[in-house]
């Protein structure tokens, strides 16, 4: 039992749960908003996580010139769009399957980890010390999952691919 116990644990705090990388966002598209916002041509040949962390003061040191402020706020508002781009192609390529968590919910559900494997933790461990809130809260999870009515955190959805 007390295996079993750490097992939950590990899988509760050691699942991903949220995958947030640049690698797909394209230098390309970055030169583009660039461009077209009117800044300097060398922010254009950064790497993308080069620019998410660029500030006004590295972009004086770069050119010589201070930042007007609609430039500044140009900066901030691309910055602001690509790291969104971003979020949005970690959420569709770190999706969570609807069959693996109704396996989960199936067979370990009394022990929260349907719930950890979709994001909620904290609903796991409250499943984990209540034994599923004595059934019920299983019994309703595995429903909601049937129906896809109980989803991954964050406003993501389920990976059709599974």
């Amino acid at each position: 039992m007390k295996h079993l116990i750490m097992l939950t644990f590990l899988g509760m705090f050691l699942t991903p749960m949220f995958a947030n990388t640049a690698a797909n966002y394209s230098s390309a598209q970055l030169a583009i908003k660039v461009k077209e916002s009117g800044l300097p041509a060398q922010i254009s040949q950064m790497s993308v996580e080069q620019f998410i962390a660029l500030t006004p003061t590295q972009v004086k040191n770069m050119t010589g010139e201070r930042m007007r402020f609609k430039d500044i706020v140009a900066l901030k508002s691309i910055q602001k769009a690509v790291k969104k781009e971003i979020a949005q192609e970690g959420n569709a390529a770190g999706g969570k399957s609807q069959l693996v968590a109704l396996l989960l919910v199936i067979f370990v559900g009394v022990f929260g980890i349907h719930r950890s494997y979709l994001g909620y933790p904290l609903i796991g461990f409250l499943q984990l010390i209540t034994l599923g809130f004595c059934g019920i809260g299983t019994l309703i999870d595995f429903f909601r999952i049937i129906f896809g009515d109980l989803k991954p955190s964050r406003g993501r959805e389920y990976d059709p691919a599974f």
